[in-house]
């Protein structure tokens, strides 16, 4: 009978110190999840159907609109692995071995990445056998409503291992986007009438999407926005500051 009592008696788990603290932290886990999670489908969504005034308020803050120098550059150390976010479908350019990753998230239509384009080329000629460059799509469709379109043709170009021609001409001949499908695909030096199929069905769309959503997981408001190994830089980056960051980390590596 005394046994019995006792055991009549116990404490429920979930009644304990223990169990109390346990059903705190699971609340805690949980409910961060479920913000983050509701973050990331907000975001997601704003860019492909918000309002434009209050997506171009988010967006485009004087980082983006403006050249900054080093001291004025948006420059942040994150404590995130970016590996999570280099997936096998995303477009690479240079050496495996490079000391210095650069992940790219752009637009093809934004005007910022238009004007960073060359500097990031010329630190690329620069660097070579030292940096690679890693693209994401981050395509801002309501504040530039063909950025969307863009993304598809450069996916269905990657499709027949032309993604970089694409990039190039995207941002060298301002007419690209418009012609149709025919002639980039001959500009491209790619088979026409796959290209004009992929263009059509739009089958890359998944991919352009997690890209949005990996952008949003590390933080990205905008475009252009890189992250050189674990500095992510914000806006329109010159010359100089890429040779300086890039320098800093090649240091790192040594």
């Amino acid at each position: 009978m005394e046994d019995g009592t006792q055991m009549n008696n116990k404490i429920p788990w979930n009644k304990t110190t223990g169990g109390k603290i346990f059903l705190v932290i699971i609340t805690i886990i949980f409910i961060f999840l479920a913000v983050f999670s509701l973050l990331v489908v907000y975001y997601t969504l704003q860019i492909k159907y918000g309002d434009s005034e209050e997506l171009a308020k988010q967006f485009y803050s004087e980082k983006f609109s403006l050249a900054v120098s080093l001291s004025e550059t948006s420059s942040i150390e994150i404590d995130k692995n970016l590996d999570e976010i280099i997936r096998d479908n995303n477009p690479v350019r240079g050496s495996s071995e490079a000391p210095v990753t650069v992940v790219a998230f752009i637009d093809f239509t934004c005007p910022y990445c238009q004007e960073a384009y060359k500097p990031l080329e010329d630190i690329y000629n620069q660097y070579r056998g030292g940096i690679k460059i890693v693209f994401k799509h981050f395509p801002l469709t309501t504040i530039h409503p063909e950025a969307g379109q863009a993304a598809i043709v450069s996916a269905c170009a990657q499709e027949q291992n032309a993604f970089w021609q694409a990039y190039h001409l995207f941002f060298t001949d301002e007419n690209f986007l418009e012609k149709n499908n025919s002639l980039k695909a001959e500009m491209l030096e790619i088979n026409a009438e796959q290209f004009e199929k992929c263009v059509n069905s739009a089958r890359h769309i998944n991919k352009i999407e997690q890209d949005l959503t990996d952008g949003v997981s590390f933080g990205v408001k905008g475009t252009p926005t890189y992250f050189i190994n674990q500095t992510k830089i914000e806006g329109l980056v010159e010359k100089e500051v890429w040779q300086a960051v890039i320098e800093e980390e090649i240091k790192k590596s040594l």
